[in-house]
């Protein structure tokens, strides 16, 4: 069994696969009590189990996780470091683009053909953009909804930190209705925007893909979206298989 790990700016996740199905699926917020809480259970549950363990992260490297991984008796790789299949038509240097960029890219790149925009929701909101030849053209980024939210607590004498939901009214009749119709719906018309945007210099027949935990705040604004919950793991597994 293989367990696969995300850490990202906000959350870490774990996605466990044997003969490449879906066995579990966790996650924690990227502290030590969040991802020990979260590990804590598959360790309980498969700790006998896995045997390849694939690590990749956005963040620094956290000691404490790479102490309790070491519970499993398995084969452990930073995919990190590993050879990406990927080409790129972009300004940076390759080791500048994060790696869950490169697990997205080249997880989408497997799954279509043709034109492909991946829309990843997160702390950051990444726009991401494959050519028909399948070389990563670029993109965009802004501020998800966590980002947002803490932005306007942050930088304002007295916005409050709300929790974010859509109202009933789309005219906000209070502080905390205005604040998540504007955060929420900037969010939506911002990707829809970006969408429209980029269909237009990649043509008509483009993919689009949704994934990132955040897409569950405006899913009800994407009817018949293609929604991919563990695209990000499952790219990392593919960089990790094509490294071999």
């Amino acid at each position: 069994m293989t367990l696969i790990i995300d850490v990202g700016n906000s959350l870490i996740k774990f996605l466990l696969l044997k003969d490449n199905k879906v066995v579990d699926f966790d996650y924690g917020a990227t502290h030590e009590l969040g991802y020990y809480q979260a590990l804590n259970k598959i360790i309980e549950k498969y700790k006998n189990e896995i045997n390849l363990v694939l690590y990749a992260s956005v963040a620094k490297e956290r000691g404490f996780l790479i102490k309790m991984l070491r519970v499993f008796d398995a084969k452990f790789v930073d995919v990190n470091k590993l050879n990406k299949n990927l080409k790129l038509k972009v300004k940076c240097a390759p080791k500048e683009i994060g790696i869950d960029l490169y697990a997205d890219l080249i997880a989408a790149k497997s799954m279509m053909k043709g034109p492909t925009i991946v829309v990843d929701i997160g702390t950051v909101v990444k726009v991401l953009l494959l050519d028909k030849t399948d070389a990563f053209i670029g993109g965009a980024f802004f501020p998800g909804v966590k980002a947002s939210a803490c932005a306007l607590n942050v930088n304002t004498h007295a916005l409050p930190l709300v929790k974010i939901k859509y109202p009933k009214n789309d005219i906000g009749k209070d502080t905390d209705e205005c604040i998540s119709n504007g955060i929420l719906y900037s969010l939506e018309h911002s990707i829809k925007g970006f969408i429209n945007q980029y269909k237009k210099k990649l043509g008509n027949k483009v993919n689009v893909i949704y994934t990132g935990q955040g897409f569950k705040n405006i899913a009800s604004r994407f009817k018949n979206a293609n929604y991919q919950e563990y695209l990000t793991l499952k790219g990392i597994k593919q960089i990790y298989t094509e490294s071999l």
